[in-house]
């Protein structure tokens, strides 16, 4: 097989895996998103948003999010996390890809505080970053949350 070719056969492979399937996880009633969405701290605690970007390249694969070393979740295109936290000092962890990939971010979380983060796909690996107030609150407007969601106690995971 002449260069060319080769070069065919993969470029075809390679739009293929980026058009292939997309990854889902299960929605959850609208009540958890508009509640989540009033964007209300916990009064016992913080508030973390984690944010899956709505890309097309990695969309096959779904982000497992950990935090302190706990599976919190998974995330899709397009869908968010949502739960309270305790006060004090944590790592927030996103794995996926193949071979996997992992980014770390360690932050404070304050008593009445809300914390937003946003994951996806790097050229090197994954991005993870810690979002404003106002960055995070506009790109989870037309975000759906996550139906994997070990954060938010009143959100059942099949």
């Amino acid at each position: 097989m002449g260069y060319l070719s080769c070069w065919r056969v993969e470029l075809t492979a390679l739009i293929l895996l980026l058009l292939g399937g997309c990854a889902s996880v299960p929605i959850v009633p609208v009540r958890f998103d508009q509640e989540a969405k009033r964007f209300l701290p916990p009064t016992e605690g913080a508030g973390i948003y984690v944010l899956r970007s709505k890309d097309i390249i990695g969309s096959s694969v779904l982000f497992s999010i950990q935090l302190d070393d706990q599976l919190a979740g998974r995330v899709a295109p397009g869908t968010y996390l949502y739960g309270p936290i305790p006060p004090g000092r944590h790592t927030l962890t996103a794995t996926g890809g193949l071979p996997p990939k992992v980014a770390s971010l360690a932050f404070s979380a304050e008593l009445g505080s809300l914390h937003f983060f946003k994951v996806g796909p790097g050229w090197a690996g994954l991005t993870l970053q810690h979002l404003s107030e106002e960055e995070g609150k506009g790109q989870l407007a037309e975000a759906q949350p996550s139906g994997e969601n070990l954060l938010a106690p009143w959100v059942r995971i099949p």
